[in-house]
C-alpha cells in the first residue's frame, strides 16, 4: 500500500477486549474482536486458543458448541502493513486476550 502525501508511518490497529467472557456450556459462540483501525485501516485479525492452539484467521472467534475443555486464554491480534515508496515494509500490530469462562449448565 502507499501511503497518502507525507504519510510514511504506521500507526497499529488497537484490540479492545474484555478481561473475561462468560458463557455457557454447550452454547454457541460467536464473538467478534474489537479494535479501532489503524494507519492505514485494511487489518487483519487472527484469534488463537492457548487451550488447544486452535487459530481463526478472522474477526470473529466460532465454537459451535462450546465445552468445558475450550475454557481458557483467547488472543486477537489486529495486524496492518504500510509500504512507503522508498522505504521498507512498515507493520502495526497489538494484541488483546480475553479469558473464556465456561460455566457448567
Amino acid at each position: 500500500m502507499d501511503p497518502t502525501k507525507g504519510n510514511t508511518k504506521t500507526v497499529g490497529p488497537k484490540v479492545q477486549l474484555p478481561q473475561t467472557y462468560d458463557i455457557l456450556e454447550g452454547s454457541v459462540l460467536n464473538y467478534h474482536c474489537p479494535f479501532i483501525p489503524g494507519n492505514p485501516s485494511q487489518t487483519s485479525l487472527v484469534w488463537t486458543s492457548s487451550v488447544n492452539n486452535r487459530q481463526w484467521n478472522s474477526q470473529i472467534v466460532s465454537i459451535s458448541s462450546v465445552q468445558k475443555s475450550d475454557d481458557g486464554m483467547y488472543t486477537c491480534t489486529a495486524t496492518n502493513q504500510m509500504t512507503p515508496t522508498g522505504y521498507p515494509v512498515q507493520t502495526g500490530s497489538q494484541g488483546g486476550n480475553m479469558h473464556l469462562n465456561v460455566q457448567c449448565m
